[in-house]
């Protein structure tokens, strides 16, 4: 990402056109200016001395032949030309004007012929006080001036998603619904649904969504909390205002202010305006850039749900690629998100479809029960994903088996390998949760404790070895004992509520009532037996030290659907794939690395992979730990330069942990023609960039891993899904001086 760059000063300064992008300085009688300088050169009160009046200006316009001019009155086309077709040029040897750059004053009885109303000239746009951003997360998060027209905190950054209260993602509107707006500058599509009030919602406050009603549209831009991104683009106006306008002329592209607030676009004239021309509902839309419009205007984006679309055209493809990344991430972010108040009954149904939201009571059905977990403290990220499938699977048997179980999914966070040290992370940052759900019904922590009521669980089990060992012989087995040293490390008994305090994911005021420890040996077909017999009829439970539990079938079909229902957040996989078109000439359908749309479906095409290869290099404390199972820095280079000869690339993406003074190292090494590259994202946690990094890897057209690596094993079950050759798949790199190291076991998917 590049480096944000800032203007400092405590003297008021006027607003330039652009919010955190102006332009770059620029030279004036030897001297460099930026054009925050040449504004506050400007009269605070009006723009113009002596007579107000309308100016007509005529430009030449960059679709047209050189010279051709449009005339304007008030930002108003005087002469209409068709801004969306750009086919219909005039000749190159139209006759124009050679003053097309004159400038005159519109005389009143010419305003008065074309029925215009003499505006103020006074624009508060020009004549306001600016705010400079000084607080930390602003000066940290703000675009860099020199190509943006964005100002925006990063959505996806730990930090911020910290710091907004969980209710601003609490209440889903339909999707798609353009709310009716009071302001007789909004014209409402005739096809688009209105989203109104409805009795039972509320707003306790109109400038903060609380999430227990739909936004309003009254709300003025300065005084909207809660904003993550926001900007100067232009909007194109849909058929029906455009209709509704009838002769009158009109631009087709009117510029606007956009926030980007919870699931919401708030589209304004300007970030000043009192009211919102529009609040746009994001969920459960799709945006694209590929649009079918024929328009002059770049870097447009398209939101769209069915037949309705809203089209935006941004000032740089930076700025387009950051908008459609960060409504993106707020359509996943808000899509499972709790709604309050929400009924369990719906829960179990998650199967069949989207959950459905209902304002009835919070109580629990009697039938629903619920199973959390927990894994040991010093786990990786890819072995929690492994622990997944083994309680996924555990709790689909139990259904299967009668009881009505939904899987809590524990919130990210703590982890020894992440450097953000970030918590509470929801498994929507890195999954696409409603996949998860078509396999076993499953809820965010956030969503649980809505539902649960209060703070208090009822009951905390730990699971730990037999402290006596195995014994001669390996047995399925489970039994009630005394806690072990970890276990007393970990939890303690409040003396004044004599209640139970743990980790709990950092929520430092949940607590629990009652708290045991099971000495457990056995896979999940174990695990369900001991719920089914000793914990009938506890509706939820804590289980904590899961990963104690191993698998009942490892490899089989069930293991295989669970795996292939964990798609990766579609926020990531749009970013993994952009960064791979524009450095790594991947294309899926080229490829042959397209998923169906739904994981059920099984991919039969045998993949390609694109023009590169995938090196997983681990470093750092894997050197230490297996450093005779790891080829050396030279050693690397060597079969970087064997396999890029072998597969016809010149291309390596290089997913590593390495110090950057090694991988420089490496790419001396390599030299030529070849091209070692890595992927970096300041606004993303640690989690989500592995995340993509295993993404890129997976469609690589050759693969090799490090050593016992569960980021490897990842990689490889990613690519297995996508139907590679197991040729190119199920590698990993050798120490140096032996070329023939045992290689990873090929686990075959099972359909």
């Amino acid at each position: 990402m590049d480096k944000s760059y800032f203007f400092s000063g405590s003297e008021p300064r006027r607003r330039a056109t652009v919010c955190g992008g102006s332009p770059p300085p620029i030279r004036i009688n030897n001297n460099h200016h930026t054009h925050f300088d040449l504004l506050a050169l400007l009269k605070p009160n009006s723009i113009h001395d002596g007579t107000r009046g309308v100016i007509r200006r005529a430009r030449t316009m960059r679709h047209q032949p050189d010279g051709y001019v449009r005339s304007f009155v008030d930002n108003q086309l005087i002469t209409q030309v068709d801004d969306d077709v750009t086919d219909d040029q005039l000749p190159f040897n139209t006759k124009c004007p050679s003053d097309f750059a004159k400038i005159d004053i519109v005389a009143p009885n010419e305003l008065a012929q074309l029925g215009v109303i003499i505006p103020k000239i006074s624009d508060p746009e020009w004549s306001a006080p600016i705010r400079e951003a000084t607080s930390a997360r602003e000066m940290r998060y703000r675009t860099p001036l020199a190509d943006s027209s964005l100002s925006a905190a990063s959505l996806d950054s730990p930090s911020v998603r910290k710091a907004i209260d969980d209710s601003i993602w609490g209440w889903a509107q339909a999707s798609g619904a353009i709310l009716a707006s009071p302001s007789t500058s909004s014209i409402t599509s005739l096809h688009s649904p209105v989203a109104t009030p409805s009795s039972r919602t509320h707003i306790s406050s109109p400038f903060i969504f609380d999430g227990s009603g739909p936004p309003a549209s009254d709300i003025p831009c300065t005084l909207l909390q809660g904003k993550t991104f926001e900007g100067w683009l232009r909007r194109r106006k849909t058929n029906d205002e455009l209709l509704a306008a009838g002769s009158i002329q009109t631009n087709k592209w009117p510029k606007c202010w956009m926030a980007l607030r919870a699931p919401f676009l708030y589209v304004y004239p300007n970030q000043f305006s009192k009211k919102a021309d529009l609040v746009i509902s994001v969920l459960r839309c799709a945006v694209t850039d590929a649009t079918d419009l024929k328009t002059s205007k770049k870097f447009v984006f398209r939101i769209h749900r069915g037949p309705i679309s809203h089209y935006f055209s941004c000032y740089t493809q930076n700025d387009m690629k950051t908008w459609m990344h960060k409504i993106i991430v707020a359509i996943e972010q808000h899509s499972l998100q709790p709604r309050p108040p929400i009924k369990c009954t719906t829960l179990s149904h998650v199967e069949s479809g989207d959950a459905d939201v209902d304002s009835g009571g919070g109580t629990p059905k009697s039938n629903t029960r619920y199973l959390i977990y927990d894994v040991n403290p010093g786990e990786g990220f890819n072995l929690r994903r492994d622990v997944y499938m083994r309680v996924a699977n555990a709790v689909r048997t139990l259904r299967e088996e009668g009881e009505d179980f939904v899987l809590v999914l524990p919130p990210w966070g703590g982890l020894y390998h992440w450097g953000d040290r970030a918590v509470r992370l929801p498994w929507s940052t890195f999954f696409d949760t409603r996949s998860m759900a078509r396999f076993v019904p499953v809820i965010e922590f956030d969503e649980f404790l809505q539902v649960h009521g209060n703070d208090i669980l009822p009951l905390v089990i730990y699971l730990q070895h037999y402290k006596e060992g195995w014994g001669e012989h390996y047995e399925m087995k489970w039994d009630k004992r005394e806690c072990l040293e970890d276990a007393q490390r970990v939890y303690r008994r409040d003396t004044e509520t004599k209640k139970w305090r743990g980790w709990f994911f950092s929520y430092s005021n949940i607590l629990a009532n009652r708290f045991k420890c099971i000495s457990f040996q056995g896979d999940s077909n174990t695990f369900v037996e001991m719920i089914m017999k000793d914990y009938p009829n506890e509706q939820v439970l804590y289980i904590d030290r899961l990963e104690t539990v191993m698998h009942a079938d490892f490899g089989d079909r069930e293991y295989w659907r669970a795996r292939r229902s964990m798609r990766y957040a579609p926020h990531l996989t749009y970013l993994g794939d952009i960064f791979r078109k524009e450095k790594l000439q991947g294309n899926d359908v080229r490829d042959g690395t397209q998923l169906p749309d739904k994981w059920e479906t099984k991919k039969e095409d045998e993949a390609k992979g694109g023009p590169y290869i995938c090196l997983h290099w681990r470093r750092k404390d894997f050197v230490r730990a297996h450093g005779d199972e790891l080829p050396s820095i030279k050693g690397t280079a060597k079969l970087i330069k064997t396999l890029t000869k072998q597969y016809s690339v010149s291309r390596v993406f290089l997913s590593t942990d390495a110090p950057i003074e090694e991988i420089y190292r490496l790419q001396g090494l390599v030299k030529g023609q070849i091209e070692i590259i890595t992927y970096e994202n300041e606004d993303l946690g640690d989690g989500e960039i592995a995340i993509i990094h295993q993404y890129i890897c997976s469609k690589a057209r050759f693969f090799t891993g490090s050593h016992v690596s569960t980021f490897s094993f990842r990689i490889a079950e990613d690519r297995e899904i996508l139907n590679f050759p197991a040729s190119t798949t199920f590698n990993r790199m050798c120490p140096d001086g032996n070329k023939d190291c045992e290689q990873p076991t090929h686990w075959k998917i099972k359909y």
